[in-house]
């Protein structure tokens, strides 16, 4: 049951952002104009990647625009930055990652983290 949780999590987690990113282009004209791209951190099959190609396969159906994911795992989701950060600039791409790397990243860029030997 906790895949099936986290799972949902993750869903919600994408739900809110791109609803938040709907409401603030919703002045500047219809919102995506052109195909989304969301980079994915995870690998293909993955309840992660389950659960972001069910969201993504109804974001298509009210957006009227392709979503397509696209997975870059590894390197604890440094792929897939490398990757967004890379993307061209124009709101047509977004990058989805889980809580825990998410975590993880924003307290290694704010100090040195020590994780030891476990």
């Amino acid at each position: 049951m906790k895949v099936f949780d986290y799972s949902i999590a993750v869903a919600s987690a994408l739900l809110a952002t791109f609803a938040a990113a709907s409401l603030g282009h919703g002045q500047a004209g219809n919102y995506p104009d052109r195909p989304v791209t969301i980079i994915a951190d995870s690998a293909p099959g993955s309840s992660p990647d389950v659960a972001l190609r069910f969201f993504t396969d109804g974001l298509a159906k009210v957006w009227g625009q392709q979503v397509a994911v696209v997975n870059h795992p590894g390197a604890n989701g440094s792929v897939a930055a490398h990757a967004a950060s890379e993307a061209t600039a124009d709101d047509s791409c977004s990058k989805a990652e889980s809580n825990s790397r998410a975590a993880l990243s924003s307290a290694a860029r704010e100090k040195s983290v020590s994780l030891g030997t476990v």
